[in-house]
């Protein structure tokens, strides 16, 4: 009853708030018109978060990132892609910190959309920030394994299993797996505005005690569950979510077993080209191994570095406009917060580039294809 209560008044009395659209992330269309074609994205991302705390530690990413790709529609319901993600991450002496094949089948089923090989990833999943990080389009660029998407005009479905790690004994290494769903079912929909009930959960497995690797095996459950209310005209969306957190490992690597958290969000664009967000945050003993860790009681890294109770606001400014021909995306990011267990505020920046192309190819005739 105290979680209804508290998801009630962070959705209408307190001046409730919403993420970030993120669209910058969303990776183009990749469905061609023409037979073949090929597709090019680059992203020069500069994230620079300037915490100073022992649960989110601040880091700097920066680095440039491009992903190549042809495409071979076999028929209406059914397309091959291959190709190449490489990322360097300025200051690494490598050459690539990240390079990734990509092979993708994606078919089509009445309103079901399927994916195997490398799925739709990281904000694609429409997963709540705290359970999933818009981060992961610079750490986890690319993810691994099945999909399976329905979009209708009533709920949004989203359920996908991510190889992230195989096993493997010789260099120590466990068996990463992230399993997925995303629901998000309209209740009252309108010309004007939809009110939906979002419901996500994320299952993390971190194993291989076959092969005797150190560390512990590690599984742990994040669940969530809130109310929406988006508007067509305006661009306002106003939501409350409660969030649980359970660590079924048979030998914990941090020490909270049991959490939860309560968030209030809201977002509009007071300028075309510009984007407004607030959010509210209270959690205890809330642990999430895949979301931003700014939401989350410990640090994975250091188990002594821990919080019990953090409560946080968030003001977040986004500027979001084309340069070339809706071909080119500057987005120019201020994200601080004010942590009222520490009574202190911290900032992330971010400035990030993005260039996408898709050409349709027409083969000669003797060439057979």
């Amino acid at each position: 009853m105290r979680c209804l209560v508290v998801l009630i008044v962070g959705l209408f009395a307190w001046p409730s708030w919403a993420q970030l659209s993120n669209n910058l992330f969303r990776h183009a269309n990749t469905r061609p018109e023409n037979k073949y074609s090929i597709s090019f994205e680059a992203l020069q991302f500069l994230k620079n978060n300037e915490y100073f705390n022992g649960i989110n530690p601040g880091e700097t990413l920066f680095g440039f990132q491009t992903k190549s790709q042809i495409h071979y529609r076999i028929n209406n319901k059914a397309t091959f892609s291959a190709g190449l993600l490489l990322q360097h991450d300025f200051g690494d002496d490598r050459l690539f910190s990240k390079a990734l094949p990509l092979f993708n089948l994606e078919l089509e089923k009445k309103k079901w959309l399927f994916n195997i090989g490398n799925i739709k990833p990281h904000i694609h999943h429409n997963v709540n920030e705290a359970l999933l990080s818009y981060e992961n389009t610079m750490k986890q660029p690319a993810e691994f394994g099945l999909q399976s998407i329905r979009n209708s005009s009533k709920m949004y479905y989203d359920a996908w299993l991510e190889w992230r790690q195989k096993a493997d004994g010789e260099r120590d290494k466990h068996e990463e797996i992230v399993f997925g769903q995303s629901l998000e079912a309209k209740l009252f929909h309108t010309e004007s505005y939809t009110l939906s009930m979002p419901i996500q959960a994320i299952v993390y497995h971190r194993g291989g005690q076959g092969l005797n690797l150190s560390g512990h095996v590690t599984t742990q459950m994040l669940g969530a569950a809130g109310v929406r209310l988006t508007t067509k005209d305006t661009g306002l969306c106003a939501e409350g979510f409660i969030f649980q957190s359970l660590d079924n490992s048979g030998v914990l690597s941090q020490p909270y077993r049991n959490g939860n958290a309560y968030m209030g969000n809201l977002r509009f664009f007071p300028h075309k080209y510009h984007e407004l967000s607030f959010t509210w945050w209270f959690a205890r003993e809330f642990v999430s191994p895949t979301g931003n860790i700014v939401f989350s009681n410990t640090n994975l890294g250091n188990a002594y570095q821990t919080a019990q109770t953090r409560r946080l606001a968030m003001i977040r400014w986004v500027y979001s406009r084309p340069l070339v021909a809706n071909k080119i995306w500057m987005d120019l990011r201020l994200e601080p917060y004010y942590d009222f267990e520490r009574k202190g505020v911290e900032m992330s920046q971010g400035l990030y580039f993005r260039y996408v192309e898709q050409i349709g190819i027409k083969l000669p005739r003797w060439m057979g294809f």
